[in-house]
Protein backbone atom coordinates (compact mmCIF):
# COMPACT_ATOMS: atom_id res chain seq x y z
CA UNK A 1 0.00 0.00 0.00
CA UNK A 2 1.17 3.52 -0.71
CA UNK A 3 2.49 5.89 1.91
CA UNK A 4 0.81 9.10 3.03
CA UNK A 5 4.01 11.14 2.83
CA UNK A 6 2.62 13.70 0.38
CA UNK A 7 0.05 16.12 1.73
CA UNK A 8 -2.08 13.48 3.43
CA UNK A 9 -3.04 11.88 0.10
CA UNK A 10 -2.18 8.33 -0.74
CA UNK A 11 -2.61 6.16 -3.76
CA UNK A 12 -1.28 3.40 -5.93
CA UNK A 13 -1.60 1.97 -9.39
CA UNK A 14 -1.32 -1.74 -10.06
CA UNK A 15 -0.30 -3.03 -13.48
CA UNK A 16 0.07 -6.82 -13.58
CA UNK A 17 1.77 -7.61 -10.26
CA UNK A 18 3.64 -4.29 -10.05
CA UNK A 19 2.30 -1.81 -7.48
CA UNK A 20 3.52 1.77 -8.00
CA UNK A 21 3.00 4.38 -5.32
CA UNK A 22 1.55 7.65 -6.53
CA UNK A 23 3.25 10.88 -5.48
CA UNK A 24 0.30 13.08 -6.55
CA UNK A 25 -2.75 12.66 -8.72
CA UNK A 26 -5.59 14.39 -10.52
CA UNK A 27 -8.69 12.39 -11.31
CA UNK A 28 -11.48 13.66 -13.57
CA UNK A 29 -14.89 12.02 -13.74
CA UNK A 30 -16.94 12.89 -16.81
CA UNK A 31 -20.28 12.21 -18.43
CA UNK A 32 -21.23 12.75 -22.06
CA UNK A 33 -24.48 14.66 -22.43
CA UNK A 34 -26.78 13.89 -25.34
CA UNK A 35 -29.23 16.29 -26.90
CA UNK A 36 -32.82 15.49 -25.93
CA UNK A 37 -34.41 18.64 -27.33
CA UNK A 38 -37.83 18.08 -28.85
CA UNK A 39 -40.80 20.12 -30.01
CA UNK A 40 -42.04 19.99 -26.40
CA UNK A 41 -38.85 21.69 -25.10
CA UNK A 42 -40.45 25.15 -25.41
CA UNK A 43 -37.39 26.64 -27.11
CA UNK A 44 -34.88 25.36 -24.54
CA UNK A 45 -32.07 22.90 -25.18
CA UNK A 46 -32.48 19.74 -23.10
CA UNK A 47 -29.68 17.30 -22.31
CA UNK A 48 -29.56 13.80 -20.80
CA UNK A 49 -26.55 11.95 -19.36
CA UNK A 50 -25.30 9.17 -21.64
CA UNK A 51 -21.86 7.64 -20.93
CA UNK A 52 -19.80 8.10 -17.79
CA UNK A 53 -16.03 7.91 -17.86
CA UNK A 54 -12.90 9.53 -16.59
CA UNK A 55 -9.20 10.08 -16.88
CA UNK A 56 -6.38 10.67 -14.48
CA UNK A 57 -2.87 12.01 -14.40
CA UNK A 58 -0.38 11.17 -11.70
CA UNK A 59 3.28 11.35 -10.79
CA UNK A 60 5.24 8.48 -9.30
CA UNK A 61 8.81 7.51 -8.49
CA UNK A 62 8.52 4.26 -10.45
CA UNK A 63 7.21 3.68 -13.97
CA UNK A 64 3.82 1.92 -13.89
CA UNK A 65 4.55 -0.57 -16.64
CA UNK A 66 4.45 0.54 -20.26
CA UNK A 67 2.16 2.68 -22.42
CA UNK A 68 -0.90 0.62 -23.28
CA UNK A 69 -0.71 -1.45 -20.10
CA UNK A 70 -3.96 -2.07 -18.26
CA UNK A 71 -4.19 -1.78 -14.51
CA UNK A 72 -6.18 -0.55 -11.53
CA UNK A 73 -5.77 2.86 -9.93
CA UNK A 74 -6.63 3.50 -6.29
CA UNK A 75 -6.45 7.11 -5.14
CA UNK A 76 -7.42 8.46 -1.72
CA UNK A 77 -7.88 12.08 -0.67
CA UNK A 78 -6.68 11.25 2.87
CA UNK A 79 -4.60 8.43 4.29
CA UNK A 80 -7.48 7.55 6.63
CA UNK A 81 -11.04 8.67 6.04
CA UNK A 82 -11.74 10.86 3.06
CA UNK A 83 -12.79 9.61 -0.36
CA UNK A 84 -11.30 6.60 -2.15
CA UNK A 85 -11.54 6.29 -5.94
CA UNK A 86 -10.87 2.99 -7.69
CA UNK A 87 -11.14 2.11 -11.37
CA UNK A 88 -9.61 0.02 -14.10
CA UNK A 89 -7.42 2.08 -16.41
CA UNK A 90 -5.20 2.03 -19.48
CA UNK A 91 -1.86 3.88 -19.32
CA UNK A 92 -1.85 6.29 -22.26
CA UNK A 93 1.29 8.35 -21.62
CA UNK A 94 4.48 8.12 -19.54
CA UNK A 95 6.98 10.99 -19.38
CA UNK A 96 10.30 10.54 -17.54
CA UNK A 97 11.39 13.79 -15.86
CA UNK A 98 14.21 14.84 -13.56
CA UNK A 99 15.66 17.99 -12.10
CA UNK A 100 19.41 18.56 -11.98
CA UNK A 101 20.64 16.54 -8.98
CA UNK A 102 17.06 15.40 -8.47
CA UNK A 103 15.15 12.18 -8.44
CA UNK A 104 13.68 10.80 -11.66
CA UNK A 105 9.89 10.93 -11.60
CA UNK A 106 7.35 9.59 -14.03
CA UNK A 107 4.42 11.78 -15.08
CA UNK A 108 1.68 9.52 -16.38
CA UNK A 109 -1.76 9.77 -17.92
CA UNK A 110 -4.44 7.09 -18.00
CA UNK A 111 -7.97 6.69 -19.32
CA UNK A 112 -10.38 5.09 -16.87
CA UNK A 113 -12.33 2.08 -18.03
CA UNK A 114 -15.63 0.80 -16.67
CA UNK A 115 -17.11 1.69 -13.31
CA UNK A 116 -15.43 4.27 -11.10
CA UNK A 117 -16.01 3.20 -7.49
CA UNK A 118 -16.16 6.01 -4.94
CA UNK A 119 -16.29 5.24 -1.23
CA UNK A 120 -16.30 7.75 1.61
CA UNK A 121 -16.43 11.52 1.22
CA UNK A 122 -13.72 14.10 0.57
Amino acid sequence: MATAAYGGMTGSITVAALVTEIKNFELKRTVKAGDATSMASAGFVERVPLMKGGECSFESLQAPGVVGAQGTITAMTKATGGATYQAACVITKITDTTEVRGVVTFKCEAKLSGTITVTGTG
